[in-house]
């Protein structure tokens, strides 16, 4: 029998609770596979700073997570205020020589964003994040 290889690991970038709070002064994403939909119960998730550091991980639930697309985002196109985060994510990650995974941008709303983010947090996670 024939091992096909593993496909490549890609990840869709999002924010956790906990760490919304501290945007402003240390911005931390997590790291959400691509393929993952609703989920119930806790998951562990991998979390990089906003150089590309790795961080340990963190379980959380779906209510737990944000993601930068919002219901009204038009689906099936890719954001493009998320391409301009994972850009300005790579360039910082290059400059501090921190390998980054694959990272996309979403196309749809997200299933595994339940976390609602007010108008005043999404605008400091989009400016901590390089952008806005």
């Amino acid at each position: 029998m024939v091992e096909l290889p593993e496909k490549p690991k890609k990840y869709n970038l999002g924010w956790y609770r906990r760490d919304v709070a501290t945007a402003g002064s240390y911005l931390v994403y997590v790291l959400v596979p691509d393929w993952l939909g609703s989920f119930a119960g806790t998951m562990e998730f991998e979390r990089i700073s906003a150089s590309g550091l790795p961080l340990p991980e963190v379980r959380a639930t779906a209510g737990d997570l944000a993601s930068p697309r919002r219901p009204e985002d038009t689906e099936g196109v890719p954001l493009h205020l998320e391409q301009r985060l994972i850009r300005a994510l790579q360039l910082k990650a290059g400059r501090a020589k921190n390998t980054l995974p694959e990272i996309v941008p979403t196309t749809k709303n997200q299933g595994w964003s339940k976390m609602p983010l007010d108008e005043k947090q999404r605008k400091q996670l989009l400016r901590a994040g390089g952008i806005e």
